[in-house]
This record gives structure tokens, C-alpha cells and sequence, in this order.
């Protein structure tokens, strides 16, 4: 009972601990007294024309992918308007991934290396935070999720619902900007060659085969979407046709 109790309360430190990490690095973008930069500036207007019924690429065009822009058009209105709803999605994403993270490498490795990766990588982030509200800061959530998820299983067979999970992360990681897929593509790229070293070929047939799936089918749900709107092929030519050539 004592021990529940003990480790209940250190839970709840740790958490408070972590949440204030988030909070120092969201500092950055703390709407009352930061300006919006260029690309984090035209996405909250890309979410505010979605909210008046204006059609990404059509009535305001960029070269990311449609992801972000309702991201910011949920925060204009959870905030009704106001930055402050975009920087509490900002907050949410940060903290929930830190924690499921943090848990992970606490019960793999201990507390004392959960707290120092968690200082370290939160202290990186903040290096390269540069105001917040961009792509690569929302990408990070799936990853952190996918990573801590591929730990936690430490070298067991990978089930289908982790598979599923590392489709999913590869599509809309891509859908926030193509070249965001780095961290599930490694993790499925490192299943794939451990389960081909060690000459498990039907456990490297399966998991091709459910990622693959989830990853056309999460692809076409997001896809059939834009096509239903009338712009699947502009979106197409602007986050990906365009940065290629670019």
C-alpha cells in the first residue's frame, strides 16, 4: 500500500516536472508576447480561411502538406480565434509524447536515464524551436509514439497493432512534410533487416505486408477526402511535385 502510494507520488512529480519542461520550451511561442514569424504566421491564417470555408490550394496555397493547416484551424477554434488554442494543442502534443516516452525508457532503463533523455531532447528542441507552430514540432507526436512503442517491446516479435501504428505515423508524418517520415521509416527499416539477418522470413513477410497496408490504406483515407474537395492533384503538385523541383 506504502509503495502504490511512493510510486503514485512520483508519478505525479515526474509529470509535473516534464509538463514544466514543455512549458519552458513553449515559451518560445507564447502568444502574449511573441510575433509570429513567416511560416508559422501563414499557417494560423491557412487555418483561419479553413474556418470561413475557403479550400487549402485553391484560395490560399503553400507548399506543406494540408495537415498542418487543420491543425491550426482546430487551435483557432478550440481558442475561439485566438493564438492561445493553437499554442494549447502545442502544449498537449509535447507533453503527452514526453510522458509516454518518458514511461518507456523509466521501466527499460531506469528514472535516472527517463530524466536525462528527457532533459536532453527537450533541451535540443528548444534549440531549434524558433517560435513553434511548424511541421516538424506536430510530426514529432506520432514518432515519439512509434519509438516508445518499438522500445517498450524490447526485441519481442512486432504485432499488427504496431505495425499499423508505424503506417499510419509514415503517412501523416508525410502529409505534415515529405521528408518528416525519418523516424518510422528507420524503425521499420531496422524491424526489416533484424528480421532478414536473422532469417525470419515470414515474420519480414508480415510485417512488409501489414505496414505496407496501413500505409496505402491510411494514405487513401486522407486522399479520398481531398478528392471528394477537388483538389487531391493540387495538393499533390504542391507538397510534393513542387519541393521536389525545388
Amino acid at each position: 500500500m506504502k509503495r502504490n502510494i511512493l510510486e503514485r507520488f512520483n508519478a505525479f512529480w515526474g509529470l509535473l516536472f516534464l509538463a514544466l519542461l514543455v512549458a519552458l520550451v513553449l515559451s518560445q511561442s507564447n502568444p502574449y508576447k511573441e510575433a509570429l514569424s513567416r511560416d508559422n504566421g501563414f499557417f494560423l491564417y491557412a487555418g483561419s480561411q479553413i474556418l470561413k470555408g475557403k479550400i487549402p490550394y485553391i484560395d490560399f496555397w503553400d507548399s506543406k502538406g494540408p495537415i498542418i493547416f487543420y491543425i491550426n484551424a482546430l487551435g483557432l477554434l478550440v481558442g475561439k480565434g485566438s493564438r492561445w488554442g493553437v499554442w494549447l494543442l502545442e502544449f498537449v502534443f509535447l507533453f503527452v509524447e514526453s510522458a509516454v516516452f518518458f514511461r518507456v525508457v523509466q521501466k527499460k532503463w531506469g528514472h535516472g536515464a527517463a530524466l536525462f533523455s528527457s532533459i536532453a531532447w527537450l533541451y535540443g528542441l528548444s534549440r531549434v524551436f524558433e517560435g513553434g507552430n511548424f511541421t516538424e514540432e506536430y510530426s514529432l507526436f506520432l514518432s515519439f509514439i512509434s519509438l516508445a512503442y518499438f522500445i517498450s517491446l524490447d526485441g519481442k516479435d512486432f504485432n499488427n497493432k504496431f505495425l499499423l501504428l508505424l503506417g499510419l505515423a509514415l503517412v501523416v508524418n508525410f502529409m505534415f512534410r515529405a521528408n518528416n517520415i525519418g523516424v518510422p521509416l528507420l524503425i521499420f527499416l531496422s524491424i526489416s533487416f533484424s528480421q532478414l539477418s536473422s532469417r525470419k522470413y515470414r515474420q519480414l513477410a508480415q510485417t512488409i505486408l501489414v505496414t505496407l497496408l496501413a500505409t496505402v490504406a491510411s494514405f487513401l483515407i486522407i486522399s479520398l477526402y481531398f478528392s471528394q474537395k477537388g483538389i487531391f492533384a493540387e495538393m499533390i503538385e504542391a507538397s510534393i511535385l513542387y519541393n521536389f523541383f525545388y
